[in-house]
C-alpha cells in the first residue's frame, strides 16, 4: 500500500524525532497503565427524592471508548458506584441532576462526596485539601483568567478564518501556552498545588496547542463536512509532531493528549476512506464483489457525487449492506496495520494503533478480527498492557454481542427497575409493533439542527409506512426546546427527556454524543447506528425495513 503524502510526512517526523521507546519508557508505561477499580460513594444534601439517577463517564487513551456507569440513588439520599479505570485520568464526568463536575480519578481512588443540588457545591469528605479539590481549583481558575483569549483562539480558527495567516496562529498559539505555563507555575507556588495536578494541567496546557493546529486551524467545516483548509503549508504535520511528540506516556492524564492521540488516529483513516487505489486492490483480493461494485462503491467514498446519487451504489449498499460494510471496515483495519507498520516502534505508534483498531472494530459496529490479525496486531504493539487491554476490550464487546443475539432481548427484557417500567410503558408502548428512528438531540448542538431538515423530509416520504419518528431533547431547558418546536414547526414526535430519563436510556442506547440514532423494532429489539437523516444510505435503508 502507498502511503500518502501526509503520511510520508509523519513517518519522517517520527523517524527523526521519536525513535524507539527506551527500556525506561517501558517501564513507565507499566506503571502508568495498571487498571484498577475507583468508588466513589455519597450523599445529597436535603435530597427531597426528585432526582433517582446519576452517572459516571471518562474514557481512556487505549481505547477511547466512552465508558458510562449509571449510579442509583436511594430513598436516603445517598450512592456508591464502583467501576474501573485503565489509568489515571482528567475525564471523568460526574452528573447528578443538572450538576456536573469533573474529576481527577487513578486506579485505586476511593471518593465520599457530599452534593447540594439546588447550588451545585460539592465536597470531598475525610480529605484535607485532596487532590481533587485541586484539580478543580486549578481548573477553575486557569479556565477564568483565560477565558477571553481562549474565546480569541476560538475565533481565530473558525472556520470562517480562512485568511488567517498559519505562522501568526501560531504565533497566537504558542504566546497563549507561554501564558499559560507561567500562570500555572505561579498559581501553584503561591497555593498548595501537587507536583501531580501542576504537571497534569502543564501537559493539558502544551497539548491543547497541538489540538488547536491540527483540527481547529487544519480542518473547516461543519461537524458534518470537515474539509482539510487550502492553505495549510506543506511542513503542518511535520510541524505539529516536531513540537509535540507522541512518545509521552505521563501525558496520558491529559484530555487534550489524549484528543491529540485521537486526532492522528482520525487522520489515517481519513487517508484509507480516499485511497481508491489501496481500497479497489483491496477488495478485489478480499471480497466477491464486482469489478462495477467496487468502483462504484471507492468512487463514493472518494467524494464523487455522481457516485453516491447512482442508482448503482443505492442498489448495493440496500442489497449488500451487511456485508459491504464488514469488508469497509475490514480495509480500514487492513490499512490502518499497513501504514503503522511503516512507523517506528513506540507509546505513540501503540496508542494510535489501539484507537484506530477501537473505533474501526470495537465502537459502534462489532467487526470480527480475525487471529492472523491479532497476531499482526501484537507484532506491532511494542507495550504488552496496551496490547492486553485492548484484546479484553475486544472480548467483552464480542461477549456482549453474542449474549445479544442469542437471547434476542429487547428493551422490555433488559429493564430491571420499576421506575424503568414505568418511563419506558410512557414512552414506547404506544409504538408497539412500529419502527421507532430514534433522535438523541440538544437545543444547543449545531450538528443536531443541521441534521433536521432532512429529517423532515424522510418524514414525508414515509408518511405512509409503519415507522415513527422519535426526537428526544436531551440536556436542554423547556424553554430553549418549546421555543425551537414552535420556531421550526417540526413534525414527529417530541419528548424533553429529565436527566432520569436520558440516564434510564443509556443503559440500552448508545449515547455517546448528540446527534445519536438508533432504531427500535417492533418487537423491541434496538438497532444501533443506523445512518443519519443526512445520509444518501437513509431512505433505502428505511425502505428495506418497511417492506
Amino acid at each position: 500500500m502507498k502511503l500518502s503524502v501526509v503520511f510520508q510526512l509523519l513517518l519522517s517526523v517520527v523517524l527523526l524525532a521519536s525513535c524507539a521507546d527506551s527500556t525506561g519508557n517501558r517501564k513507565v508505561v507499566k506503571e502508568f497503565i495498571s487498571p484498577g477499580q475507583v468508588v466513589i460513594s455519597g450523599k445529597i444534601v436535603n435530597y427531597d427524592g426528585s432526582v433517582k439517577t446519576g452517572s459516571i463517564t471518562c474514557f481512556d487513551i487505549i481505547t477511547r471508548l466512552v465508558n458510562r456507569n449509571i449510579i442509583n440513588i436511594d430513598a436516603t439520599g445517598r450512592f456508591i458506584i464502583s467501576y474501573e479505570v485503565i489509568h489515571p485520568s482528567m475525564t471523568t464526568l460526574l452528573q447528578l441532576g443538572n450538576n456536573y463536575r469533573y474529576l481527577y480519578t487513578r486506579p485505586g481512588d476511593t471518593l465520599e462526596i457530599n452534593m447540594d443540588l439546588s447550588s451545585g457545591e460539592m465536597e470531598f469528605k475525610n480529605c484535607d485539601n485532596c487532590l481533587n479539590d485541586q484539580f478543580a481549583e486549578l481548573r477553575f481558575s486557569l479556565a477564568y483568567n483565560f477565558r477571553e483569549k481562549d474565546g480569541e483562539r476560538r475565533r481565530l480558527s473558525s472556520p470562517n478564518a480562512d485568511t488567517l495567516d498559519y505562522k501568526a496562529y501560531c504565533s497566537f498559539l504558542d504566546t497563549l501556552k507561554h501564558d499559560k505555563e507561567i500562570f500555572v507555575e505561579n498559581y501553584c507556588d503561591s497555593n498548595i498545588i501537587s507536583n501531580e495536578i501542576r504537571d497534569l494541567f502543564l501537559n493539558e496546557v502544551k497539548y491543547e496547542v497541538a489540538w488547536a493546529r491540527m483540527v481547529s486551524y487544519g480542518y473547516t467545516g461543519s461537524d458534518n463536512s470537515y474539509q482539510k483548509r487550502t492553505n495549510l503549508p506543506e511542513s503542518f504535520y511535520k510541524d505539529i509532531l516536531t513540537d509535540f511528540p507522541v512518545n509521552n506516556p505521563a501525558a496520558s492524564c491529559s484530555r487534550n493528549f489524549i484528543d491529540y492521540i485521537a486526532n492522528l488516529k482520525d487522520a489515517i483513516i481519513r487517508t484509507a476512506y480516499a485511497d481508491k487505489t489501496s481500497a479497489t486492490e483491496y477488495f478485489r483480493n478480499n471480497s466477491e464483489l464486482t469489478s462495477e461494485e467496487i468502483d462504484v462503491l471507492t468512487s463514493a467514498w472518494t467524494g464523487d457525487t455522481i457516485a453516491v446519487e447512482s442508482e448503482s451504489y443505492k442498489s448495493l449498499w440496500n442489497e449488500k449492506r451487511d456485508f459491504t460494510s464488514k469488508i469497509v471496515r475490514k480495509y480500514i483495519v487492513s490499512y490502518v496495520l499497513d501504514s503503522l507498520s511503516k512507523f517506528p516502534e513506540g507509546y505513540g505508534r501503540d496508542i494510535i494503533l489501539s484507537q484506530a483498531i477501537s473505533e474501526s472494530s470495537i465502537k459502534g459496529s462489532y467487526t470480527i478480527i480475525e487471529d492472523s490479525t491479532w497476531q499482526t496486531i501484537n507484532s506491532l504493539i511494542m507495550h504488552n498492557e496496551i496490547y492486553d487491554i485492548l484484546r479484553l476490550m475486544y472480548r467483552r464487546m464480542e461477549a456482549g454481542k453474542q449474549q445479544s443475539l442469542n437471547a434476542e432481548s429487547s428493551i422490555r427484557d433488559r429493564i430491571t427497575t420499576s421506575d424503568q417500567q414505568e418511563f419506558y410503558d410512557s414512552l414506547l408502548n404506544k409504538y408497539s409493533g412500529k419502527y421507532v428512528y430514534v433522535d438523541f438531540w440538544a437545543t444547543w448542538c449545531g450538528p443536531c439542527k443541521l441534521e433536521m431538515p432532512f429529517s423532515r423530509s424522510l418524514q414525508n416520504e414515509f408518511k405512509d409506512d409503519n415507522i415513527i419518528f422519535l426526537y428526544l431533547c436531551c440536556e436542554s431547558d423547556q424553554e430553549s426546546w418549546e421555543s425551537y418546536l414552535k420556531t421550526e414547526q417540526m413534525p414527529g414526535e417530541h419528548y424533553l427527556l429529565s436527566s432520569d430519563e436520558l440516564n434510564y436510556l443509556k443503559e440500552f442506547f448508545k449515547v455517546d454524543g448528540y446527534p445519536s440514532y438508533a432504531i427500535v423494532d417492533p418487537d423491541g429489539k434496538i438497532i444501533d447506528n443506523p445512518p443519519r437523516p443526512s445520509s444518501t444510505e437513509i431512505s433505502g435503508y428505511l425502505t428495506k425495513l418497511a417492506q
